[in-house]
């Protein structure tokens, strides 16, 4: 038997985890320099330029994500068919972007986009191929276990990030067009160093199939169409704050709102370790194993959400200054929303992955973005910031009971066994943590 540890769900969340927390650290340090650096006005400007960015992305890559992963995971493909149909696709998808930009930019910059740089807002359109290429090579390395590698990439863009903006925006204080350039190239560099890390892996010669192509395209539309409304809502937020408030409220919010997709990404750690285990499995192990997930997930955040509600002011004022305080009622508000999100990421993967019903994600995802835009365009004009906080939150809510329902997990017993933590949980993960610390120490023996 090989030496090499396999550290399995266990190991590689608390890898990720250990590596989000770094991660998390430099984006923090990043978020406090560009906000005291900018101001309220200027990060609301950033914040507006690189969702146009993701919004695009989102709206454009067409499920190809969920595709290569499972292609992956089930061993359907070779990794150089994978990535050769995922630059394709990546070109194609940054060409229509241009294409359908240069249509509705004059009456973008009217509404959503007011108040905007046009220069920056088409230098983000043109970056899209490169953002979407680093989006699903991610995917790509899920779906092949390689989750070092992955948590490596991670690293490495926390830390290039926060060295630019200190380098650009407080050494040389070039203000947003400093933190632009920083975003600009830290796209490209890690677009070129995972392009080149996929190809030593695979070979350096690409290879197309039409059977590759057919059968990406036919499952990534069930996807995309499942999920299409879910991207198109959760971005929405703060251009709708931009059109009825401008970017000083939109730079308050997105500080709320960073903080908030911070603390839910920590959980993706656990999600990106079991997704492969999700999808691989049997239907019942694959529902126990999610349900096991969550309940942990849920009691985490939960915490947090607590604790950041009771101190949030305080946070606040000490980390970005007077000028942000009013972002306190946002992410009290927020925090909570994080507990839905990290529910809703584990079912929709279980729904697609391993049920393949993604018809079930097409009616949440459909019915949350008619349900978020009544309320953005009712509750922002009247309430602001505090009024796209709470339309997030019911946003959020909302899709956890519509994948509840359609599972039939509504009744008392499955909704205990979904949500609240066993003495069986804690002895599980006390046995696979004190586990994972043995095959280190035999590991490290061994080197």
């Amino acid at each position: 038997m090989s030496n090499k540890i396999k550290f399995g769900i266990v190991g590689h969340t608390l890898l990720g985890f250990g590596t989000d927390i770094v991660t998390y650290g430099f984006a923090f340090l990043a978020s406090i320099v560009v906000a005291r650096a900018l101001g309220p006005v200027g990060r609301g400007a950033f914040a507006i330029i690189t969702m146009l960015n993701q919004y695009l992305v989102s709206m454009l890559q067409f499920g190809m994500g969920a595709v290569a992963e499972m292609q992956l995971a089930k061993k359907e493909y070779s990794l150089r068919a994978v990535h050769s149909f995922t630059i394709l696709f990546s070109v194609l998808a940054g060409i229509f972007a241009w294409l359908l930009f240069l249509i509705l930019s004059p009456w973008l910059f009217q509404s959503f986009l007011r108040n905007m740089d046009r220069r920056f807002c088409w230098m983000a359109v043109g970056l899209v191929p490169l953002v979407l290429y680093s989006l699903l090579g991610g995917k790509i390395l899920v779906g092949m276990n390689e989750i070092p590698a992955l948590n490596l990439f991670k690293i490495i863009r926390g830390f290039w990030n926060l060295s630019g903006f200190v380098l650009l925006v407080l050494v040389f204080p070039l203000g947003l067009t400093g933190a632009v350039s920083v975003w600009m190239v830290e796209t490209i560099f890690l677009a070129v160093l995972q392009g080149w890390w996929f190809f030593k892996l695979s070979g350096w010669r690409l290879e197309l199939s039409p059977r590759i192509i057919r059968e990406s395209c036919s499952f990534g539309w069930k996807v995309h169409f499942a999920f299409l409304p879910a991207a198109a809502i959760m971005q929405l937020d703060s251009f709708v704050l931009n059109f009825f408030n401008g970017p000083q409220s939109v730079g308050l919010y997105t500080i709320a709102n960073n903080v908030a997709f911070r603390i839910s990404f920590l959980f993706n750690s656990m999600l990106t370790a079991a997704q492969a285990s999700v999808i691989g499995r049997a239907e019942a192990d694959s529902k126990k194993l999610v349900r096991r997930l969550i309940r942990h997930s849920v009691f985490a955040a939960g915490m947090i959400a607590i604790f950041l509600c009771l101190t949030g002011p305080f946070w606040m004022l000490w980390f970005y200054g007077k000028a942000f305080v009013p972002s306190a009622g946002p992410l009290a508000i927020l925090s909570f929303g994080v507990i839905a999100i990290t529910v809703t990421n584990f079912l929709s993967v279980y729904v697609v992955g391993q049920l393949r019903k993604t018809r079930f994600s097409a009616l949440v995802n459909w019915g949350s973005f008619f349900l978020g835009l009544c309320l953005y365009f009712f509750l922002v004009p009247r309430f602001g910031l505090l009024g796209v906080a709470w339309a997030s939150l019911l946003i959020s809510i909302a899709r956890v009971i519509g994948y509840l329902w359609l599972l039939r997990w509504v009744s008392l017993p499955s909704i205990s066994e979904t949500f609240i933590l066993r003495l069986e949980d804690f002895i599980f993960w006390r046995k696979k943590i004190h586990s994972f610390w043995e095959r280190w120490a035999v590991r490290s023996s061994v080197v």
